[in-house]
């Protein structure tokens, strides 16, 4: 079975973004956004907002719906 963002860490990989600069951009740190892509925690809302943006991402609704996002 497929990790639940394996689709974030392609993008990742595609455009090149390291997870330290990934997390400098949506304001957590390196250790957060690892667990997360991990599958030690979810991301919220406005994180993957932001990962959307900077990543440039089409089809975001792939990558996070029905991953857990939380509101806060």
């Amino acid at each position: 079975m497929k990790d639940k963002y394996h689709q974030l860490k392609t993008a990742m990989f595609a455009r090149r973004v390291t997870q330290g600069a990934l997390a400098q951009e949506v304001g957590i740190t390196e250790q957060a956004l690892n667990a997360k892509l991990n599958g030690r925690g979810d991301f919220y809302i406005r994180e993957a907002e932001k990962i959307i943006a900077f990543l440039e991402l089409e089809n975001p609704s792939n990558i996070f719906f029905d991953q857990g996002l939380r509101g806060a």
